[in-house]
C-alpha cells in the first residue's frame, strides 16, 4: 500500500471525526430553564437522535471507502468490469464532491488500463471540470492531452506529455516524487503500450 492510499484514509478519518464534531456543536445544543426561571442554560451534547445519525454518516464514510478501495484492488488484480461496477457504485453512492471525485479518477484508471483511451479522456475531462480545484489542474491537462494522443496511436507524443504530466505532479507534490504513484504507473504502460506497437509493426516488415 502507497503512502498515497494512506494519505485517502486518513483524509477520510479526519472528515468523519470533523463530522462528529459538527453533529455535536451544530445539533447537540439544547437549553434549560434555570429554577428562577430566567436565565436559559445552553449544553452541549447528543440529542435523542444524534447518536444514531453520527452512526448512520460514518457508516456511509466507511462504506464509501470501501467502494473505492475494493475498486482499487479489483484494478490491480486485473478484474476491469468488477472495478468498473464498484467505481459506479461508489459514484451514485458518494455524499460528497470529493467522494464523487474519487470515484471518475478510478473510472477513467480502469479504462486507461485496458487501453480504451476514448472513454478514459472522458473521465478524466469530467473530473477537470467538475472535481479538480484550479491550482491542481496542470497534471491532469497533460493527461488530458496524453490520452487524446493516444487515443490516435501517437505514442511519441502520448509518452511525452504522460512524462509532463509526471513532472507536472511531482512539482505539486514534492512529498511524493520518490514514489511510484499512478503518474509513474501510467507513464510506465504508455510506454510499454508504445513499444508492443513498435515490436507488431517490426514483425509486420518481416
Amino acid at each position: 500500500m502507497t503512502k498515497i492510499n494512506l494519505g485517502i484514509k486518513w483524509l477520510l478519518l479526519i472528515g468523519a471525526i470533523i463530522v462528529f464534531f459538527l453533529f455535536i456543536l451544530f445539533f447537540g445544543q439544547s437549553k434549560r430553564q434555570s429554577s428562577n426561571g430566567k436565565i436559559d442554560l445552553v449544553t452541549i451534547g447528543f440529542n435523542n437522535n444524534l447518536e444514531g445519525k453520527f452512526k448512520t454518516e460514518l457508516e456511509k464514510s466507511f462504506k464509501q471507502a470501501g467502494y473505492i478501495e475494493s475498486g482499487k484492488k479489483l484494478l490491480s488484480d486485473g478484474f476491469y468490469d468488477e472495478a468498473i461496477n464498484k467505481f459506479n457504485i461508489a459514484f451514485k453512492e458518494a455524499q460528497t464532491r470529493g467522494e464523487k471525485g474519487l470515484a471518475i479518477v478510478g473510472l477513467s484508471d480502469v479504462y486507461e488500463r485496458m487501453k480504451n483511451y476514448k472513454k478514459a479522456l472522458e473521465y478524466v475531462i469530467i473530473e477537470r471540470e467538475q472535481y479538480i480545484n484550479d491550482w491542481a489542474k496542470a497534471p491532469v491537462e497533460e493527461r488530458i492531452t496524453y490520452l487524446k494522443y493516444a487515443n490516435e496511436g501517437n505514442y511519441d507524443l502520448a509518452v511525452l506529455h504522460a512524462q509532463n504530466a509526471l513532472n507536472a505532479f511531482n512539482k505539486l507534490y514534492p512529498q511524493f516524487k520518490n514514489i511510484n504513484g499512478k503518474y509513474q504507473e501510467r507513464l510506465w504502460e504508455l510506454k510499454a503500450a508504445k513499444d508492443h506497437i513498435l515490436t507488431l509493426k517490426d514483425r509486420s516488415k518481416d
